[in-house]
């Protein structure tokens, strides 16, 4: 109906715009059919018996294309011309005529009084905007299909009462779906009625902002309650330019509560294990207080006293890991050099180290580690540490003990070097003797890392190993 409307306008408006031309051909006097054989659309004057007494170029070129004659091109434009011609003449007004086909085009064409007796034919091509307008339903079609079939939400909103509230003029399926109503039951109404609780929830506001300054808005997650219905919504809004407001968005609520168990679950397991570390801890606590018990028992055998101080240093070695853990929030990963420090202070204290002309230098790069590799990295050190002691300073020697530990590219390297009179001639790991180098082999393979050493002044062990993928 539309598209009928403004070809009427069309046409009649040329038809306005030709009688122009005749008129000032008259009144200059230039001859009438200069006028007309200048116009690219078809012009005839046609006496009311049907003879026509005029045709145009136009109007030759068309028939030439078609096949046609003047008179079969007549019986084609319509059967009823005569009777078209005589309402016309009657109601002295211009009429418009179906639409017809010549040669694959389309012209629309409309009949005007010229006098009593005759009436002008004026038609036009509208080939090119019947495909238009065939090609923008087409598209409307899509974008309906797109709209309705969206698995958001989509609603439109006309702003109202000077931008402060808003009615619905659209409502996809999706948006039906979520908020539970049909799509008449929105259409028309202020989004205020529909949902109460929308200036509570924020929703309101975000529509008068993107109203007011055409720039779009992401209202992210929020949660919407009223007496019908709640839920969590994402929004996003912007404005058309046509004025409309359109909102798209999504029900999150199943996500969000999905978000609410999982974040619940692992507040339960980090307490589980906050609770696990706590009692390994106390576990440890319990046995170090066991052997310190039995140690005291071998005070006059300096070979099983030994072995118990070393033992007790290793059980306090673990023992530290898990206090350390117990007072984070990370429950998985620790900072090690404030673990090894502890570790290396006790080792200190245990041997009185301070009374000796021995210095323990550190240097420790910030390196976070898991539980698997931080507890067998603190017992090399407490291994190392506790061999050096007990055998690289004899008497009232001095000298200094360095503790390194470095980040490089894939991997960790942990070194501890002293001064001291160095490791035997033949000395060789597989053929030690000794307990806590052989425990330090058994956690370097653990490691899956490089155990080496150096016979210089003093002596060298160094542990490289690679890094875990965080």
């Amino acid at each position: 109906m539309q598209q009928a409307s403004e070809i009427m306008v069309l046409i009649l408006g040329l038809g306005g715009l030709i009688f122009t031309f005749i008129s000032l051909a008259y009144a200059r006097k230039i001859p009438y059919s200069k006028i007309l054989e200048g116009n690219p659309n078809p012009v005839l004057r046609i006496h009311k018996t049907g003879k026509v007494i005029y045709k145009n170029k136009a109007v030759d070129v068309i028939l030439h294309k078609a096949g046609l004659t003047k008179v079969e091109a007549l019986k084609f434009l319509s059967k009823d011309l005569k009777i078209s011609i005589a309402s016309s003449l009657e109601k002295k007004r211009s009429i418009t005529c179906p639409d017809v086909k010549f040669n694959d085009r389309t012209y629309s064409y409309s009949l005007s009084p010229a006098d009593s007796n005759h009436v002008n034919l004026y038609a036009i091509d509208i080939t090119e905007k019947i495909a238009a307008c065939s090609k923008f339903k087409n598209g409307e079609k899509k974008f309906k299909e797109l709209f309705n079939n969206m698995s958001s939400g989509v609603a439109v909103y006309e702003a109202v009462d000077n931008g402060s509230n808003f009615i619905f003029k659209n409502f996809n399926n999706s948006s039906a779906v979520i908020e539970n109503m049909e799509k008449k039951a929105v259409i028309g109404r202020k989004v205020t009625e529909v949902f109460p609780g929308v200036e509570e929830f924020g929703f309101l506001s975000a529509l008068r902002e993107v109203n007011r300054t055409g720039k779009p808005k992401h209202f992210s997650l929020s949660f919407y309650k009223d007496d019908r219905i709640s839920g969590w919504r994402d929004n996003y809004v912007y404005k058309l330019s046509s004025g409309d407001i359109v909102a798209v968005y999504d029900d999150v609520t199943s996500r969000k509560q999905a978000e609410e168990k999982t974040k619940k679950a692992l507040t339960e397991k980090d307490i589980l294990l906050q609770e696990i570390h706590h009692r390994i801890k106390n576990n440890l606590i319990l046995l170090y207080g066991l052997v310190n018990f039995q140690q005291s028992s071998y005070a006059d055998k300096k070979d099983i006293y030994n072995i118990l101080e070393n033992t007790k240093l290793r059980i306090r070695a673990i023992g530290k890991v898990h206090n350390l853990l117990y007072n984070r929030k990370d429950l998985f990963e620790i900072a090690f050099p404030t673990y090894v420090k502890s570790v290396i202070d006790e080792v200190v204290n245990s041997y009185n180290i301070s009374k000796k002309n021995i210095s323990v230098n550190l240097d420790l790069d910030p390196i976070v580690l898991d539980l698997n590799t931080a507890i067998p990295c603190a017992l090399i050190v407490n291994e190392l540490l506790t061999n050096v002691f007990k055998y690289a300073f004899p008497g009232e020697r001095s000298g200094s003990v360095n503790i390194s530990l470095k980040s490089l590219d894939d991997s960790i390297k942990l070194e501890i070097s002293d001064t001291g009179i160095g490791l035997p001639k033949n000395f060789t790991i597989d053929r030690s003797k000794r307990l806590g180098l052989n425990l330090v082999a058994m956690l370097a393979d653990q490691l899956m890392g490089k155990l080496s050493y150096k016979k210089n002044d003093g002596a060298t062990f160094t542990v490289i190993f690679k890094r875990k993928e965080q």
